[in-house]
C-alpha cells in the first residue's frame, strides 16, 4: 500500500506499507492527494485510492478508540 506520507514544497514523500520504504515524488504526480491518502500508480501518475483511504481512516479510528478511549 502507497500512503503520502509528507510534502514539502513540490515534494512529495510516500511509504511503502508493504515494504517499510519512503521515496519522493514531485507533487505534480500526485494532484488532488491529502497527507495519509492511499495512492495508486497509474499511467505514470499517482491517484487516490478513495475506498481504501476511508478504510485505512477508520481502522486508525478504531485502533485510536481502543488505545484512548471514546472521545
Amino acid at each position: 500500500m502507497l500512503v503520502l506520507e509528507k510534502i514539502h514544497e513540490d515534494t512529495a514523500m510516500i511509504v511503502d506499507t508493504e515494504t517499510d520504504t519512503f521515496f519522493t515524488v514531485k507533487t505534480e504526480e500526485i494532484k488532488h492527494a491529502s497527507l495519509g491518502d492511499v495512492l495508486v500508480h497509474r499511467d505514470g501518475a499517482y491517484s487516490v485510492d478513495k475506498e481504501a483511504t476511508e478504510k485505512r481512516r477508520k481502522a486508525i479510528a478504531s485502533l485510536e478508540e481502543k488505545i484512548w478511549g471514546q472521545r
